[in-house]
């Protein structure tokens, strides 16, 4: 956790529920939820805060829900400052990935660039940019996203039948995987991949990756189950065309 993260969010605890500093935990903090002083969290690391009335209450709230103004200037807080030697060329997408996402950075080291987007009469912000097959790419916002109203990535280039995977996992990987979960972000497939679980990222709910799955594609087979209704056009398409298979 960045230091200056960490100071910032002791401070609020402390000053906004009351907490007590003891020891490796941060203690009799007001719970949220119920009011109660019997909340608690890691001093070293305080990412969630967890009520101790287990059976009354037991709230637990990430601290990004308590204080997201700490969490919307990526930029101002990860920035490489002057005078200091740069340890990273990605230093605000690092934060952002590591403190706002959750993630290892150097289990994705090497799969995004660190970038910007400019919009007129509305500002700059730094981006943390993924390349997409045939040269496109998304990159998401990073720097008080909600002055760009509802959006909060940008698109770049056609990814329509193509997925994103990530760069550790080959084809043969997928393959030997046994299951593949398709999604939607590619946050999701970062976090499934954090847990061991082969996952790509078909960047929308509305883009069936076709594309992707040919080199995976077995024949036509002569009597294809019939999807049920509520399952979606999108069932219908992966049982006609079984995709995986040995390679």
């Amino acid at each position: 956790m960045n230091s200056s993260l960490r100071q910032d969010i002791v401070a609020r605890l402390i000053s906004d529920f009351e907490a007590i500093e003891r020891g490796p935990y941060l203690q009799r903090v007001r719970c949220p939820e119920c009011g109660k002083r019997e909340a608690y969290i890691n001093a070293d690391a305080p990412w969630m805060l967890k009520c101790g009335r287990e059976n009354n209450c037991g709230a637990q709230i990430h601290v990004k829900a308590l204080f997201p103004d700490l969490f919307r200037s990526w930029s101002e807080r990860y920035s490489t400052k002057a005078g200091e030697k740069p340890t990273s060329t990605t230093p605000v997408a690092d934060g952002y990935l590591r403190d706002g996402r959750g993630f290892e950075p150097a289990r994705i080291q090497g799969w995004y660039t660190q970038e910007s987007y400019w919009k007129p009469e509305i500002g700059g912000t730094a981006t943390v940019r993924f390349a997409l097959p045939g040269g496109a790419y998304w990159e998401r916002l990073l720097d008080n996203p909600e002055r760009f109203g509802k959006q909060k990535a940008n698109f770049v280039g056609r990814y329509k039948g193509q997925w994103w995977c990530p760069p550790a996992l080959t084809a043969a990987d997928l393959v030997a995987a046994g299951e593949v979960w398709i999604v939607e972000g590619i946050f999701d497939a970062i976090a499934l991949y954090h847990h061991g679980i082969a996952a790509v990222s078909a960047m929308s709910c509305g883009n069936y990756p076709d594309e992707a799955l040919k080199p995976f594609r077995m024949p036509p087979t002569k009597s294809v189950p019939a999807a049920p209704p509520w399952c979606g056009r999108w069932i219908t398409t992966v049982l006609a065309t079984t995709p995986f298979t040995s390679m």
